[in-house]
This record gives C-alpha cells, sequence and structure tokens, in this order.
C-alpha cells in the first residue's frame, strides 16, 4: 500500500512539473530561438526562466520583492489568518506528527484524540 501511494504521488509530481517545464520551453522557443530580437532574459543565465522575467520587467516583483517596509500594514491584515493556520498545523502535528512529516505516505500510530 505503501509503495501504490508513494508512485501516485510520484505520477502527480510529474503532471505538475512537466507543465511547469511544457511552459518554459514553449516560452524560450517562442522568445528565444524563433524572437529576433532575442529578449534579455535568454542571456540572464543558463536555465532561463521565463515566468520570473515577466514578474520583474512587467509586474514589479519577483523573489522576495515584496518585502518592503511600506507593506507592514499587508502584513498586519494577515497576521491573524497566519496565527491561526500556525496554530492549526501545530496542533496537527502534535496530534500525528508522523503523518504529516511523512507527506500522508505514512499511516499514523495512534487514532486516540488528545
Amino acid at each position: 500500500k505503501l509503495a501504490l501511494r508513494l508512485i501516485k504521488t510520484i505520477i502527480l509530481c510529474s503532471i505538475v512539473f512537466l507543465g511547469f517545464g511544457a511552459f518554459q520551453i514553449y516560452g524560450f522557443d517562442q522568445f528565444c530561438i524563433h524572437a529576433t530580437p532575442i529578449r534579455l532574459w535568454c542571456l540572464q543565465s543558463p536555465f532561463p526562466l521565463l515566468y520570473l522575467y515577466v514578474q520583474e520587467v512587467y509586474w514589479n516583483c519577483g523573489f522576495l520583492t515584496y518585502y518592503e517596509v511600506k507593506q507592514i500594514p499587508n502584513f498586519l491584515l494577515a497576521l491573524p489568518m497566519i496565527l491561526l493556520s500556525s496554530f492549526g498545523i501545530y496542533k496537527y502535528a502534535k496530534y500525528d506528527y508522523k503523518r504529516m512529516i511523512s507527506f500522508g505516505l505514512q499511516n499514523s500510530q495512534s487514532l486516540e484524540v488528545p
């Protein structure tokens, strides 16, 4: 049963990553190989990611660029949900840590409610 769950997880993860990879390959083909002039993001790294370039140039955002002092009010608005979610994760981890850490691939040892 564990092997079946593991195979199912690998297949589902592969579907997600294949979709992401197909998008990157399509973007690279359209904008780096068949386009004139070649876009700047094509030359930035050995594995250029189209989505990161679009975020940075057109949306003025990217990895960790949202975290600025002017965003503190938004973080304060989100704080109650963050705390509630963190508390729920903590309680579940306390209840069934083994299953949580194995992403559900391992059955829990005990079914008793604390």
